[in-house]
């Protein structure tokens, strides 16, 4: 069995070492934040092993989206995708609370994912404070 193994290792090539393509920014940081030196949010592109139990979608490309300024509003993400815009997706749900958000799916080789945090004062709300957006490509999707 172990000869068959490696045989068909050596058929194929060895295995492709996976890399992990995360990434985060943050938003600028508001004036009404108790901490004057932390930003109102953080959002991660996370790609890593088997994803996030709490990911619906169960791949491991996705989104998380933190807020971390005790200010009362909340932080609103924006994705981008082979060039298209998703969001804004909300998070509202209090002081350092964290949600997953999979606006695009499985991320492939090569393909340019972006990410972009604000301040937001409710889900209609409009944006402030925004932090850049951060683009990187993927090296193994």
């Amino acid at each position: 069995m172990l000869a068959a193994v490696a045989a068909m290792i050596g058929a194929t090539g060895a295995p492709a070492l996976a890399v992990d393509d995360s990434f985060y920014t943050t938003s600028a940081t508001p004036s009404n934040c108790p901490d004057d030196d932390d930003p109102a949010g953080y959002v991660y592109f996370v790609d890593y092993g088997e994803g996030d139990l709490s990911n619906p979608a169960k791949n491991d490309d996705y989104v998380s989206i933190r807020d971390t300024c005790a200010d009362g509003d909340g932080v609103a993400a924006y994705a981008w995708h082979k060039g298209v815009k998703h969001g804004p997706k909300y998070n509202g749900r209090g002081f350092d609370e964290f949600m997953v958000w999979d606006p695009f799916g499985n991320v492939l080789p090569g393909e340019r994912v972006g990410i972009q945090i604000c301040s937001q004062n409710g889900t209609y709300g409009t944006p402030y404070d925004c932090g850049s957006v951060i683009y990187r490509t993927s090296s193994d999707g």
